[in-house]
C-alpha cells in the first residue's frame, strides 16, 4: 500500500510543479513559485548506497550554487543514512515525516458537531473564505506575504484540476478551517489542513476528517492519508481519529 501513497504523492505535486524524470531521480519545479520549498525539490527514487546519495546531493548543491539559488531541497522516502550528509559542503535541515492512513468507513466512530458545516469551493464566497482562513492560519510560521502568494498559487490549481478540492469548515456561517482533498487510482489524500487556533479542540478538526472520510467511501475509495510533521502534534489528533502509522520520508533542506 505505502508504494501507491508515494505515487499519490507524486500526482498530487505534478498539480503544481514540472516534473522531469533522470534514472534515479525526479525533479519538480513550480515556475509560477518557484520559493515555495514543497513544489521544488528533488526526489530520490531507489534506495540508493550512502556513496551515490552523497555524489547524487554534492553534485546538486554545487550546480544549485552556481545557478544563484537560495535553497535546495532533496526528499526520500526512507531515512538517509547520515554517513551520507558528513562531507557536504552545506549541512541540511533534517525533517521526518510520516504517513498515516485511515479506512474511510472508520468515519462512523467519529463525532460530529451538528452546528458546523463544510462546503466544496465552488463559488467565489466560499473561495474567499477558505483564502482568508489559510492566511491567518499560516501566516505566523510564513510571513502574510508569503501566505497569501503560496494560497495564490493554489487556487490556479484548485480551479484547473477536476481531482484537486479545496473545503471550508463553517461554525454558524463563520469560516474557522479549511483543507484540500485530491484523488488519484482511488486514494485520497487530506493535506493542508487548519483549524484556525481559537476554534482548536472544540471538535471541528473530527467533524472535517468525519465529512471528507464519509465523501471518500461514497466515492469507492478504500484508503485515505496524511502527512505530518514527526514531530507535530497534529500527529496525536490524527491518531485519535483512527489514521494508523504506514511510512516515513525524509527532507534535505539546504540553505545556499
Amino acid at each position: 500500500m505505502i508504494n501507491l501513497l508515494h505515487d499519490t504523492e507524486i500526482e498530487y505535486v505534478k498539480c503544481f510543479s514540472q516534473c522531469i524524470e533522470t534514472e534515479n531521480l525526479l525533479h519538480f519545479q513550480d515556475n509560477n513559485l518557484p520559493d515555495m520549498y514543497a513544489h521544488n525539490f528533488v526526489l530520490l527514487k531507489n534506495i540508493m548506497s550512502t556513496k551515490e546519495i552523497s555524489t547524487i546531493i554534492s553534485t546538486k548543491i554545487q550546480q544549485s550554487i552556481d545557478e544563484k539559488k537560495d535553497f535546495l531541497q532533496f526528499e526520500a522516502n526512507y531515512p538517509i543514512n547520515s554517513k551520507a550528509l558528513e562531507n557536504l559542503s552545506v549541512f541540511p535541515d533534517i525533517t521526518r515525516f510520516i504517513f498515516m492512513s485511515i479506512s474511510p468507513n472508520k468515519y462512523l466512530s467519529l463525532k460530529q458537531k451538528f452546528d458546523c458545516t463544510i462546503e466544496e469551493a465552488l463559488s467565489q464566497r466560499v473561495y474567499d473564505d477558505g483564502i482568508e482562513v489559510d492566511i491567518l492560519a499560516n501566516s505566523h510560521a510564513m510571513g502574510e506575504n508569503f501566505a497569501k502568494k503560496r494560497i495564490a498559487r493554489k487556487v490556479q490549481a484548485y480551479r484547473s484540476k477536476n481531482n484537486l478540492k479545496f473545503y471550508v469548515c463553517y461554525h454558524k456561517n463563520t469560516p474557522v478551517g479549511n483543507c484540500e482533498f485530491f484523488i488519484s487510482n482511488g486514494i485520497i489524500k487530506i493535506e493542508d489542513f487548519d483549524i484556525l487556533e481559537e476554534h482548536q479542540r472544540k471538535g471541528f478538526g473530527t467533524t472535517v476528517f468525519r465529512y471528507l472520510l464519509q465523501l471518500s467511501e461514497r466515492q469507492g475509495v478504500e484508503t485515505a492519508y496524511v502527512v505530518t510533521d514527526s514531530e507535530d502534534t497534529a500527529k496525536d489528533m490524527y491518531k485519535k481519529c483512527g489514521f494508523t502509522i504506514v511510512g516515513e520520508k525524509t527532507t534535505l533542506f539546504f540553505k545556499l
